[in-house]
Order: structure tokens, then sequence, then C-alpha cells
């Protein structure tokens, strides 16, 4: 539905302004999903590690389907990623992040021999009472809506949902805002964000 502005005269453009930089070709607007459909299976599978987890935040990935004719993001199902559970002599940060990569191949290998469905669709964060790190997440789900335009973002709170209020959302970066990190270095922290 487009919004037309009733009433008023066409505004003159100023010739001052710049032009707009050229957007990359790959930031190009897709069809996009505009609805996104939660499995129970995967909704208590990140209940359950959400909430065995605390007081720790995790996260995982998200499994499914898109379907770009009716605009659904369909997802059937979780797994957890392993928390890095540093010995606190020095654990290499590289190591954890190749341990955890290793760990989402054997996952994913492992579900497409049983014939689950494999194809990522985006990711899941607990957090606690609606406040998480948002430099952290918005690199996070940069690097996930670069490589899959369509993947979302769960965020499940595990303290009001012991509290009896379930509380689950699913976000995406604007269109708009994936075209000012890329101008921005890509991923790399705004100014104020540091």
């Amino acid at each position: 539905m487009a919004w037309v502005k009733r009433n008023s005269a066409p505004e003159p453009a100023e010739a001052t302004e710049p032009a707009p930089a050229p957007v990359p070709e790959e930031w190009s607007p897709a069809p996009g999903s505009k609805e996104v459909s939660l499995d129970g299976l995967a909704l208590l599978k990140i209940a359950k590690h959400c909430s065995e987890a605390l007081p720790a935040y995790v996260s995982g990935q998200l499994l499914g389907l898109d379907d770009p004719e009716t605009g659904l993001l369909e997802v059937t199902n979780a797994f957890g990623i392993p928390q890095s559970g540093g010995d606190g002599y020095g654990d290499d940060e590289n190591m954890s992040e190749r341990k955890t990569k290793e760990y989402e191949e054997n996952m994913l290998r492992n579900l497409r021999e049983v014939n689950v469905d494999n194809n990522n669709v985006g990711w899941y964060q607990a957090v606690n009472l609606n406040t998480f790190n948002y430099a952290s997440f918005l690199q996070i789900q940069y690097k996930f809506q670069t490589a899959f335009p369509e993947s979302v973002c769960i965020v499940f709170d595990p303290v009001q949902t012991l509290r009896g209020n379930l509380v689950v959302k699913a976000l995406r970066l604007s269109d708009r805002f994936m075209e000012l990190m890329h101008f921005n270095g890509g991923g790399k922290p705004f100014p104020f964000m540091a």
C-alpha cells in the first residue's frame, strides 16, 4: 500500500543536494519475506537451550524454508551453539571460532543425512528483559543478511518466559540500514556504537 500526501503542492528539489551514491547490485530490494512462521518444535528447542543456560545468554542457528512467492519464512528447526567455556588460561578465541564453525558444519551434515530441513534461515539469541548488545547484534545480523538476505534473528527472553510471559520477536535489518552498514565498511560498528 502506497501512502499519498494529499492537498499539498509538490516540493521543489534543491539543487544544492548531492546525488545519492549508487547502490550496489547486491543490495537491490528483493521480494522478501514479510512473515515468519516459527514451528513449535523449533520454539521448544530455543526455549530449552536458552532456559537451561541461564544466567548465560546463548545463541544458535535457525533452519527452515523460504517461500518467495508467499513471502513466508518458515523456521522448522533450531540447534544451539555450544558455549566456548574457556578455561581462563588464555583460551584462544580463533580456536573457539574454528570449533564452533566445525560444530555447525557437522550438525548441518547430520541433519541433511536424516532428511531434516538444513537451510540456514537465521539465528536466535537469548536476551534479558529485552536488553542485549546492539553493536554485536547488528554485526552478526549484517553478516547473516549479507549471506542470506531473508535471514532473521529470533530474540527469546527466558527470564520473562519463566515469569509467565512468552517473549519471542523476529528481527531483521532494513534494506536502508544494510546499505549504511555496507558503506560504513561492511559490518564495522558505527561511531555511536563504540
